[in-house]
């Protein structure tokens, strides 16, 4: 076999692999998409991420080549691509450019050389109407992904188990289960260029359906809360198209657009794939099924694909209902919880909430180790009320003054000129003006649960930029005895808004 350049290796058409067992009726395996599935069982096990596969877009079994992202050009003699994606690009236009060559060219290929005629094996793959023309305006180059599959089935196996369960108590097959193998290789951290995360890839417009985002969670990075969703959101498109195949791809194209191609084609996914025409249908709207396919035929048995793998263990969890805001540094000091362990087991709460910036919610579902909940339940009143904080007012403003501009405020105002842009929408050249009403703080106060009420002594709400010792000589109150008063595990970790009983002077 010819050889591309050597950071451009050619490579023979996909091996075939034996053809999947059908699980049923309720997500078939097409015959006609059989290649389909094959490329993306290649793509998945065959070929790692420092390696891309140039293929026909509407017939990604049809492959040109494989390119080496490791490998340096011309023998090293020129400098390589500074990028993968440049990489890439510049392989799928080279066989874009021989494909161009031959269109019209009747000649022997290999007279273009032996790069030219892998591609003209290559191209009778395609259907005969195919020109060569067209071919080179469908080249597209896909990276492997056995690497990052591998990584996946090992994480898998904290959630596998748990997601087949909910998936039966939600009404939905069992299998949609493996559809994070395709989104997100079960990373429960993953974000996409278009704005979807966690382990199933949900879009913020899409999560707030179904979950809470605000300020202080984003509850599509958990993993069972972004589940459940999932499984709701299929279970709707399965209900309005009345096929789990189309309700499967509606998870990438939309349930809406599905039901448009539903009128054209029936329930018939091939045909779907093969005729609809619409500017948002794509490649990764049309291949979405055969991925699907194909991470499930791997997964259902990745000892014949990968060999042994060392499944993570499941998680194990208990959940305790947050009754009041609440420092993470409060269940670390009184309760003996890991802060670490919390985070990774509540990844939808934000990092400011593990910075000290900001609280876990009140009614918030926290997920700690096992056996931790009922001592929680059991000690959290004994806590002291300062806390434990309720939310007061939403915000604080103030009106302009003739002469007034964002750095006298800012100051005014222990806050800074970019904090008040940010509150107030006050991009580029945005002037502020006599009589405006600005808005001072987050929409966001607490207190403690009773106010302070039952406390003797004034208080102090704390403002941004303040520091305790800061505060103690203010008032002239002695670091540790304000310490001590408020119960203040972390003497570093302050809030704005946060109430402080102040004692007496000495």
């Amino acid at each position: 076999m010819s050889r591309f350049p050597v950071w451009l290796l050619a490579a023979g058409l996909l091996l075939a692999a034996p053809p999947g067992v059908s699980r049923g009726q309720t997500l078939p395996e097409w015959p006609s998409l059989t290649q389909r599935v094959r490329f993306w069982q290649d793509i998945y096990t065959r070929y790692s991420t420092r390696q891309a596969v140039i293929h026909d877009e509407y017939h990604p079994q049809v492959v040109y080549g494989v390119i080496d992202l490791g490998g340096e050009p011309d023998g090293g003699l020129m400098p390589p691509p500074e990028t993968d994606e440049e990489i890439m690009r510049l392989a799928g236009d080279r066989v874009a450019d021989i494909l161009r060559r031959l269109d019209g060219f009747s000649g022997d290929p290999s007279s273009l050389g032996a790069m030219a005629r892998e591609v003209a094996t290559a191209m009778k793959k395609l259907p005969a109407s195919t020109s060569p023309a067209a071919a080179a305006s469908q080249v597209r180059v896909q990276r492997g992904q056995s690497d990052r599959f591998r990584l996946g089935l090992i994480r898998a196996g904290r959630y596998h188990a748990r997601y087949r369960q909910m998936a039966r108590q939600a009404g939905v097959p069992e299998d949609l289960a493996y559809l994070p193998h395709v989104e997100s290789a079960f990373d429960p951290l993953a974000r996409s260029g278009a704005g979807a995360a966690g382990i199933w890839q949900l879009m913020r417009g899409t999560g707030r359906q179904y979950l809470t985002i605000d300020s202080t969670r984003d509850e599509r990075l958990d993993p069972w809360l972004s589940a459940a969703a999932a499984y709701t959101y299929l279970r709707q498109a399965h209900d309005l198209l009345g096929s789990w195949p189309l309700a499967i791809t509606a998870y990438n194209h939309g349930a809406n657009g599905m039901r448009r191609a539903q009128k054209q084609f029936g329930n018939d996914l091939p045909a779907i794939i093969d005729k609809y025409k619409a500017r948002t249908f794509g490649f990764a709207s049309r291949n979405f099924y055969a991925e699907f396919l194909a991470a499930r035929r791997i997964a259902s048995d990745p000892a014949r694909w990968f060999g042994a793998l060392a499944m993570d263990a499941a998680i194990e969890f208990e959940t305790f209902t947050v009754p009041q805001f609440v420092e993470p540094a409060t269940l670390e000091n009184y309760f003996s919880l890991s802060r670490q362990a919390l985070r990774g087991l509540n990844p939808a709460l934000e990092s400011t909430v593990w910075r000290g910036d900001g609280l876990i919610p009140a009614g918030y579902d926290l997920r700690v180790p096992a056996g931790m909940a009922a001592g929680l339940a059991a000690g959290w009143e004994s806590l002291p009320v300062t806390l434990r904080f309720q939310r007061t007012v939403r915000a604080e403003w103030y009106k302009v003054r003739r002469g007034d501009n964002l750095g006298v405020i800012a100051r005014r105002h222990g806050t800074s000129v970019n904090a008040l842009r940010r509150l107030n929408g006050l991009h580029g050249k945005r002037f502020i003006y006599p009589g405006q009403r600005l808005k001072m703080s987050e929409d966001r106060k607490y207190v403690p649960v009773d106010g302070g009420s039952s406390q003797r002594g004034p208080v102090h709400v704390v403002r941004r930029g303040e520091t305790l010792s800061g505060i103690g000589r203010r008032y002239g109150v002695a670091l540790a005895e304000l310490i001590r008063v408020n119960g203040i595990g972390d003497a570093s970790r302050l809030l704005v808004g946060q109430v402080l009983i102040l004692p007496a002077a000495h």
